[in-house]
Parts: C-alpha cells; structure tokens; sequence
C-alpha cells in the first residue's frame, strides 16, 4: 500500500503541536509497513525546527494584503499538490480536513477517482468557526460542503462525537474513531524537581479560548492564597493580550507568567518545575463536548499530571488527571491544590504515566487502527469493480 499525505498548513509556532502529529504518524505507518509520502504545503516560518519524516514545500505569496496572500497560497498549494499526487500515483490519500470551498472542491475533483481520499476531521467545523467568530468560513462550510463530500470516500473522526457528525453529513462515506496519539518516546519523562514555596501549574500550548486560562486566572483571584500558587503559561495565540489584561486587572501579574514560544531544553524544564498541568477546559466554548487534545497526550507521555474540561475515553478514568466541569465558572482552586498534592506525593508518578501512554496512547498502537481501516476501504474498492 502507497499512501500518500498532503498537510495544507504554514509552519509557525502555533502550529508546531499539529506538524508534531503529523510526523510521528507518518512514523507509525511507516513502521507498520506501509510506504508514505507526507508534505507540508505552505508559507513556512524557516527559523522554526523541522520534523523528521515531513516534506517541507515552502511557497512564498506574491500578493499584497494578507487575505490576498492565504488565497494564493491556498490555490498554489492544491495545484502543487495535484502534480505531486500524480507523480507519486499512491494507492489511497489521507489529508486533515480543509475547509469547504471553490478551490477545495476543484483540488477533489482533480484527483483521480480511483484514488480513495479519506480525510481525518478533528472538529465539528460549522460550531467550531462559529464559536470562534470566523463567519466568513462558516458561510463557505455551510454553502460548499455537499459539494465536497461525493469526493471522500472515508472519514476518521478523533471523537465519537465527531464521527456520528461526519456519518450524518456524509452517509455513504465509511467513518471510523481514532483518537488522538503522541509519540511517547517523541518526548523525554520529566524529571520532577518540586518547589516545596508554592504549587507550578503549567500550560503550553496556543493561548486561544477553548483553552479556556481565563477560568484559572479568575479562580486564582478568588483564591485567598494566590501567593501560594504561580500559573506558566508557555506558548503564543489570540488570547494573550486578553489575558495579559485580565491578569492586571486582577492584581496577578507576580503570580501569572506568560513564557511565549519555548521548545528544546527551555521547554523540558519547564515541565520539571510544574506541579501539575492544564490541558483545554473550555472545549464546550466550541460547541462541542467531547475531544481528544494532543497536549493532554503529551503531557501523560512526559508524566506529568493534568486537568481538563471535557470527555475523552482515554482519560476519563485514568487517576493523574482530574475532569473539571465543562463551564465558564472560575476554576476552584482547593480541588487543584488538593489533586497536584495528592497525585505528585507519588514519587513514581512519572514513570507510572508514561507506561500508560505507551500501552494506550503511542501513535504505534493508534495507527494500527488507520492501517486497517486503509485495507477495508481499498479491499472495498476492489470487491465493487
């Protein structure tokens, strides 16, 4: 089997976590025995790390204004990506779903139909861009979308929530529930060196809402002993302005830091000095209940406990983390105090983690799941001819 994976996404920090993803993916398929090509398509921060098992195609934007510029690099890229596709003549095409519209379409349309295309969908789209403001897209989701689907013959949804969705928007597509992985060995077991004066919760990631900080920064002013506690915020996004504010305006700028982009050895400490850590708590805010966040895969792999907002399989019953209720309501403070004393009283709770994201969360376990799928769908393919 030949599979062939285009990612229609800039290299920037943001969107490090995705491209991290996406090669230790291909890295499991690989090992599984599949032969597959994954490139990136875009306009890529050169200054940024490049992940092994990716293919970087860097298109520079001639055009002026920034809308302007993500339109040409959109066609390009699906132009670039059509000659590609052709020169390597793979068996099946696996691609993150993009969003629905003219040039989308006419991409689909150019792949030869013989090719199965199956997308992996990590939203509900439509509620996703509306939560988020984005409406202009959502109105190109809602007008284009059936137009795209007689073109996809699988779906992988990394929820069952997700899935169902996929199912009753497209009915003749196969759909299957695969949710999120992380390459354990992608990542180093911290090394847990508490501080004794005061309780490190950490976040890293992109600082966008359905992260959800403002909910411990309001709950840390409610705290009668916020002194006690110091929040690290690692990573850049749409929120930090509003967060710096609310921060001031709180009176919590000694206790609140905001990091920006780390990676390397910068990053691993900072995952040393954190008690405990805080993956998305505000999923609802996307309209959606269930998820299966990446960093909350990462943070299992390093072994560090963590607390989250919303249903995820892999986790909801897992002890190193605590489920919060999915609402905007300040975060309580005593339950997170208690929970980072309670779980990191064990001094074997790094080792205890990881062991569990390699039973259950290594991309080498996940993809066995994709490859199968792969098979049916293509077994499928050749018992209708």
């Amino acid at each position: 089997m030949k599979v062939f994976y285009p990612v229609f996404q800039w290299a920037k920090p943001s969107m490090q976590g995705v491209l991290k993803k996406v090669s230790n993916q291909t890295e499991a398929i690989k090992k599984i025995g599949v032969e597959i090509k994954t490139l990136i398509y875009g306009f890529h921060n050169s200054s940024l790390p490049q992940f092994a098992e990716l293919e970087y195609v860097s298109l520079e934007p001639k055009a002026g204004t920034y809308t302007k510029q993500l339109l040409e690099i959109r066609r390009r890229s699906f132009e670039r990506a059509i000659t590609d596709i052709r020169s390597s003549n793979p068996d099946l095409i696996y691609s993150r779903y993009f969003m629905s519209d003219p040039l989308s379409i006419m991409f689909l349309k150019k792949i030869p139909r013989k090719i199965p295309v199956i997308f992996e969908s990590q939203a509900i789209v439509p509620k996703e861009l509306l939560q988020q403001k984005k409406y202009h897209y959502y109105l190109f989701e809602k007008l284009f979308h059936r137009a795209l689907s007689p073109y996809v013959t699988g779906i992988i949804g990394v929820t069952d929530e997700i899935a169902k969705y996929e199912k009753r928007k497209n009915p003749s597509a196969f759909t299957l529930t695969v949710p999120n992985g992380i390459g354990v060995n992608s990542v180093p077991l911290r090394k847990y060196k508490p501080n004794h004066n005061e309780i490190s919760l950490l976040f890293v990631g992109s600082v966008n809402r359905w992260h959800a900080l403002d909910r411990v920064i309001q709950g840390m002013s409610l705290f009668g002993e916020a002194k006690s506690l110091h929040l690290h915020i690692v990573g850049t996004g749409d929120q930090e302005g509003y967060l710096k504010t609310l921060t001031k305006n709180l009176g919590l700028e000694q206790q609140v830091t905001f990091h920006g982009y780390k990676s390397g050895k910068l990053l691993d400490e900072a995952f040393e000095n954190a008690h405990i850590a805080i993956a998305s708590l505000g999923i609802h805010r996307n309209g959606i209940k269930e998820a299966s966040v990446l960093k909350a895969r990462e943070y299992c792999a390093r072994g560090i406990p963590f607390i989250y907002g919303y249903n995820d399989p892999d986790f909801d019953s897992f002890r190193f983390t605590l489920k919060v209720p999915p609402t905007d309501a300040p975060i309580g403070i005593e339950e997170i105090i208690e929970f980072a004393k309670k779980t990191t009283s064990d001094p074997n709770h790094p080792a205890l983690m990881r062991e569990y994201a390699y039973k259950n969360l290594d991309w080498s376990v996940k993809m066995k799941k994709t490859v199968a799928f792969f098979e049916q769908i293509l077994a499928e393919r050749r018992s209708s001819k």
